[in-house]
């Protein structure tokens, strides 16, 4: 996915029947991981707020 012009990798799944998502931005041999996970019924109300969180991260080299 692009993210301010950033290519990430998004990978999907469960873990112990929760929902999971991790974004994977990988730069000068450093990979930069952001993780969302929780109840089934809260996932959907708060992946906004994740998304949010994604779109303010800010590399400063």
């Amino acid at each position: 996915m692009n993210v301010n012009g950033r290519v990430w990798a998004e990978l999907t799944g469960t873990t112990e029947g929760y929902p999971l998502i991790q974004r994977v931005y990988v730069a000068n041999k450093r990979a930069y991981v952001l993780s969302y996970g929780g109840s089934i019924e809260e996932f959907d109300k708060l992946i906004d707020v994740f998304d949010a969180i994604n779109y303010s991260v800010e590399f400063v080299h």
